[in-house]
Formats: C-alpha cells, structure tokens, sequence
C-alpha cells in the first residue's frame, strides 16, 4: 500500500511504498520549531515530485540534514542527508500525508533531542 503526502499548495508531492511504522517528534532546536511529526524510510522507498525551483532546503548545526520546504506555501514536507553525509535516510513529515486517519493512527515515539539525545516516554515540557 503507497501512501501519498503533499504540501498545501500541491507543489511538492511525495508517495511512499509503504507507511511508516510510527511517527517521530524530535524537540531539538529545529524539530522543536517545526513541529513536524517525522516518519523514516529510506531513499527507494520514497519518491519526491516537484517542478524544477519548487523547494528550498534550510541546513544547520553539523550540516548533515537538508530540511525541504515548500517555496509556494512554505510547508515543511521532509529531509534528507545532506551531501557528503553517508545516509539514505529520508523523513517524511506526517502532518503532510493525505490520509489524516492513518497519520492519526500510527504510534508515536519521542525523542528528546534537545536535552538527552535519546528516545524518551514523553518529551520534556518547559
């Protein structure tokens, strides 16, 4: 079974051969901002469909990850490594999937990326 994400606008769309096993919150500096809730694959089995000059990607800190966004609607809709990092990790996030009953139905894990780095019960409240 694909599952389908996409951005607001529809610029950016995103099909994953299968669904995520359970989503990820991530409070560090970036995650924490985003809100973004991430579900992991890697790069076989997700396709990122966008025209030419339709995402921009934000790089911070060790400059391993390439955060997408949407340059028409500013959506955050994944990330992947970051060249010359050695990953074929890439995050879907799973506020974008078009199937809102299934986003609200896998199971959540926290990471505490701000504090520990490490994955928690629950993420540490201010």
């Amino acid at each position: 079974m694909s599952v389908k994400a996409n951005c607001h606008c529809g610029a950016v769309q995103i099909e994953m051969s299968h669904a995520p096993d359970a989503l990820l919150e991530c409070n560090c500096s970036t995650c924490g901002r985003y809100g973004a809730k991430w579900g992991y694959f890697t790069t076989d089995e997700v396709t990122v469909t966008a025209a030419d000059g339709a995402t921009s990607f934000y790089v911070w800190g060790d400059r391993t990850t390439n955060f997408h966004h949407c340059n028409t609607c500013g959506c955050l809709t994944h990330y992947t490594a970051a060249d010359g990092a050695e990953s074929d990790r890439v995050a879907v996030n799973g506020r974008m999937m078009t199937d809102r009953k299934l986003m609200d139905s896998l199971p959540m894990k926290y990471f505490d990326g701000r504090d520990s780095w490490s994955m928690v019960d629950k993420l540490p409240v201010d």
